[in-house]
C-alpha cells in the first residue's frame, strides 16, 4: 500500500525527541513492506541523517520558520511572537504538498487532528485516513467550536487517542486507543555503559524533550541534598536553565542531549529507575510518553506524577509508582533504592505490560484500520 504520512513535528536528525513517534509509526508501516511518504514543515535548523526521510516543506523564509520543530508549537508560539505567521501558513503550505501529491497514495495517516487531520480529510477523496491524535493538538480542539470538527465523522476516517481521557474529551467515535509504539533497544553491558557515562551509586534516569511541561526541574529538586544521580536525555529550550538549576542545587547531572540507538540504550541500561515528573500548562497536559515505553522494555521501575495520560500508564505500586511534587518524588525514588525487590517486581510487572506496545506488533492496528 502507498501511505501518505502528515504531521507537524518529525524528527530532524536521528536521536531528535521532537516527532520520534511519529517517525517510529512511519518505518514500522515500511517495514511492513508499505511505500511510505512522510511530509512535514520545513525545521529552521539544520537537519542530519534520518532513517525514513521526509520530505520537508517551506512555509515562510527560512529566518521566520519558528512555529515547528524544537521545542514544539505550542511552546514555540509562547516564546516567539513571529511563530503565529507559520501556525496559518505551515497548515496551508502542508495542504497544498498534499493536494499535489495525493495521487499517488492509497492512505493517508495524519499526525496531530489538527490541523493535520483536518488537512487529510481534505485531501482524502474517499482514501482510508488514519487521524493520529497525541496531547497538544487535543488540547487545541477541545477548545475549538464542534462544528468546526465536523470533519471527524466521515466513512472511512479512523481515529487513533494515545489516551482514553483524550477519546473522551474529543468525543470520537470508537477510536484505537493506545499509546504509540516502542522499538526494542540494543542489549548492552549495564556495568560498561556505566563506565562510559561515567556514573555509579544510584542513577535516576530521564528521557524527554527540555520543555516545562515534562517537570524535569522537579527531578532535579528531587535529588537536591542527595548522593543520587540524573542522568537526562534529550534536548530542548530549558537545557541551560535546567543545568544551572542542577550546579545551583549541587545535584550530580549529567545532560547528554539527543540520544538514539546506542546511545539510547546505553541510558536505560545505566539507569536505576526512570522519572515522568509532568505537570499540566493550562488545557494542555501530558499524553502517554514514548520514553514511558522504552524505560520498561528496558526493564527499568518508573516513577511518573499523576498528569494526564500518565494516570493511565501507571498502576500504582504494581507496575510503577505515582509521585507529585518534589518530596514525594525523591520519597518514592529512596524507596525503590532502598527496596531491591520492589524496584525488580515493579519492572518486570511494566515490562511485561508494554511487550503489546513494540512497534512490531502495534502496528498491525493501523494496517487494519487503513485495510492494508
Amino acid at each position: 500500500m502507498r501511505i501518505g504520512v502528515l504531521t507537524t513535528s518529525y524528527p530532524r536528525f536521528d536521536g531528535d525527541v521532537g516527532g520520534s513517534f511519529v517517525e517510529g509509526f512511519a518505518r514500522a508501516l515500511a517495514e511492513r513492506g508499505h511505500s511510505v511518504e512522510v511530509i512535514a514543515p520545513e525545521p529552521r535548523e539544520p537537519t542530519g541523517a534520518q532513517r525514513l526521510p521526509p520530505t520537508w516543506v517551506r512555509y515562510l523564509p527560512r529566518p521566520l520558520e519558528r512555529t515547528f520543530h524544537g521545542a514544539g508549537v505550542p511552546d514555540n508560539l509562547r516564546r516567539h511572537p513571529s511563530a503565529w505567521l507559520g501556525a496559518v501558513t505551515g497548515p496551508l503550505a502542508l495542504a497544498k504538498e498534499a493536494r499535489r501529491r495525493v495521487g499517488e497514495w492509497d492512505a493517508i495517516v495524519s499526525h496531530f487532528g489538527v490541523p493535520c487531520g483536518a488537512i487529510g480529510e481534505w485531501v482524502a477523496d474517499g482514501r482510508p485516513h488514519l487521524c493520529v491524535w497525541h496531547s497538544a493538538d487535543v488540547a487545541l480542539a477541545a477548545r475549538l467550536p464542534s462544528r468546526a470538527l465536523g470533519w471527524t465523522t466521515r466513512d472511512g476516517l479512523s481515529h487513533w487517542t494515545v489516551t482514553a481521557r483524550a477519546a473522551a474529551r474529543l468525543g470520537l467515535p470508537d477510536p484505537i486507543v493506545s499509546p504509540m509504539g516502542a522499538w526494542a533497544s540494543p542489549v548492552v553491558d549495564r556495568d560498561e555503559a556505566r563506565r562510559e557515562l561515567g556514573v555509579d551509586g544510584f542513577v535516576v534516569g530521564a528521557l524527554a524533550r527540555l520543555v516545562p511541561i515534562k517537570g524535569l526541574d522537579r527531578a532535579i529538586d528531587a535529588c537536591a541534598g542527595t548522593d543520587m544521580t540524573l542522568l537526562v536525555g534529550g534536548d530542548g529550550p530549558e537545557r541551560a536553565q535546567l543545568e544551572k538549576r542542577a550546579h545551583e542545587r549541587s545535584v550530580r547531572a549529567r545532560f547528554l542531549g539527543a540520544v538514539s540507538g546506542e546511545g539510547k540504550a546505553k541510558l536505560l541500561a545505566a539507569a536505576d529507575v526512570f522519572v515522568f515528573p509532568s505537570r499540566a500548562l493550562g488545557r494542555r497536559e501530558e499524553g502517554a510518553p514514548v520514553a514511558l515505553t522504552e524505560a520498561r522494555l528496558a526493564g527499568r521501575p518508573v516513577v511518573a506524577s499523576r498528569s494526564g495520560g500518565l494516570l493511565e500508564r501507571v498502576d500504582d505500586g504494581v507496575d510503577g509508582l505515582f509521585a507529585d511534587g518534589v518530596s514525594e518524588l525523591r520519597g518514592a525514588l529512596e524507596r525503590l533504592r532502598n527496596d531491591p525487590e520492589l524496584a525488580t517486581r515493579l519492572a518486570d510487572q511494566g515490562r511485561e505490560r508494554d511487550r503489546a506496545l513494540l512497534w512490531s506488533t502495534l502496528i498491525e492496528r493501523a494496517e487494519a484500520a487503513l485495510g492494508a
